[in-house]
């Protein structure tokens, strides 16, 4: 009897070896696909997520420059859907955004020029008006009675001989 409880008794051992392995093998296998799947989700969510968020914060305080993102491990899943809606919405943006440049540039050259032409204008009525100053001065000077008509024969200018003469004041 003794010989088979110590048979017994180290079975039992045996058997609690196996289990006892079986367990720390099963932890371990637990332990180690944690830490694969965590992983993964850092690699495959967490950092695009956070690569994402920080392109988004550089485009922001950059005063909104072009910049992309590379593109995701898979296209397919919503974190890559995601970085692709990014990447076009960077796209359209970058686009609108010299497409204004180009049209403020349009524009500061036409105020150039139009402040060039209403430059030109003043200066070409200034020279006319002191052409017309010097013509009236001219014309009211000659020694001859003059009178200036228009298409219908109404009277527009007179000189001064002509104002003496007649008595007739026109300003």
């Amino acid at each position: 009897n003794i010989e088979i409880i110590l048979y017994k008794k180290v079975n039992n051992k045996e058997v609690f070896n196996k289990i006892s392995d079986f367990l720390f093998t099963l932890l371990f296998i637990i332990i180690f696909s944690s830490i694969v799947t965590f992983l993964f989700l850092e690699l495959s969510i967490i950092h695009p997520l956070k690569t994402l968020i920080k392109h988004i914060q550089q485009y922001r305080s950059s005063g909104y420059v072009s910049m992309t993102m590379l593109q995701p491990f898979s296209p397919d899943d919503e974190v890559g859907l995601l970085i692709q809606e990014f990447n076009d919405l960077m796209t359209d943006l970058t686009k609108n955004f010299e497409h204004k440049a180009f049209l403020i540039r349009q524009l500061e050259l036409s105020n150039d020029e139009m402040q060039r032409e209403v430059k030109k204008r003043i200066y070409t009525q200034e020279c006319e008006r002191s052409a017309q100053e010097y013509m009236n001065k001219v014309f009211d000077l000659v020694p001859a009675m003059l009178v200036i008509v228009d298409e219908e024969l109404m009277v527009t200018q007179i000189n001064n001989q002509m104002r003496k003469f007649s008595g007739f004041f026109m300003s």
